[in-house]
């Protein structure tokens, strides 16, 4: 088709004549353009993806089950399946954030992502040298490829020589372009559905309730949270869920024995 049948079917056929009319068309052979729904920054989006190493093509991640089994990447305990994210909240790289608003739902998607956009480039500055005594001192024979916590930091050997161990504490994905393998389920509705899984992002594994009544959330935590916590994660949410007007914080109680 030329220019100008495309133009008469987007500015007639499509906005004037209702779909059944159409039907004419169709019979002649003629295909009418369809429209999917895509996404948007601040979308909750439920996704499903494997991500790759893009020189290599090693697998480095992925929602889905058989794919993390074949590869040695899911322990007894582990449960895989599709995420739920807030787009444009930092909840995802950085390139897949700025890659996915318009794309559409149920389309299987591949997106290279660079390593700047990614876990970012390698910093000379993160690898330093350690005396390999403070690791023994601790019961710990260090060799290459080990991973290690030094003071609360992750790092990974790289080296031992001598009475020196080089540590690089680098995310193992620093400096590694990315191929994404990934597909937009659907877009989440519900607000409460939508503060179920934005709770699940904050509060991560921990124990933890919410209820939601009209447009006021109630959130049951193992722990207490100080005043400065609570207006933080109550501004985190908020923003996320503009449709939410209040959030309150509580404590899990647990009855003594022998009492109610």
């Amino acid at each position: 088709r030329d220019s100008t049948i495309d133009f008469f079917f987007d500015t007639f056929i499509n906005k004037i004549v209702p779909p059944r009319t159409c039907s004419f068309l169709e019979g002649a052979g003629l295909q009418l353009p369809t429209y999917m729904e895509t996404v948007k920054i601040n979308d909750f989006i439920e996704c499903s993806f494997s991500a790759f190493t893009k020189d290599t093509h090693e697998l480095v991640d992925t929602t889905e089950e058989k794919l993390a089994k074949e590869n040695n990447m899911m322990g007894d305990t582990d449960k895989m399946g599709p995420v739920i994210v807030c787009l444009g909240k930092g909840q995802l790289l950085k390139g897949l954030d700025r890659a996915l608003p318009g794309k559409e739902i149920g389309k299987e998607i591949f997106l290279d992502i660079s390593a700047g956009d990614a876990y970012g480039m390698k910093d000379p500055k993160l690898i330093q040298l350690i005396a390999t005594r403070k690791f023994t001192a601790q019961g710990i024979q260090p060799q290459p490829g080990l991973a290690v916590n030094i003071d609360g930091i992750l790092g990974r050997i790289r080296s031992v020589s001598g009475g020196r161990t080089l540590v690089d504490f680098n995310h193992p994905l620093a400096g590694r372009d990315l191929t994404y393998q990934l597909t937009i389920k659907r877009i989440l509705k519900d607000t409460k559905e939508k503060a179920e899984a934005h709770a699940r992002l904050l509060f991560g594994g921990e124990k933890h309730s919410v209820q939601f009544d009209g447009n006021s959330l109630a959130i049951t935590l193992s722990r207490e949270l100080t005043l400065k916590a609570q207006e933080a994660y109550t501004k985190n949410i908020k923003e996320a869920i503009p449709e939410i007007a209040a959030v309150t914080f509580k404590k899990i109680t647990i009855a003594k024995e022998g009492k109610v």
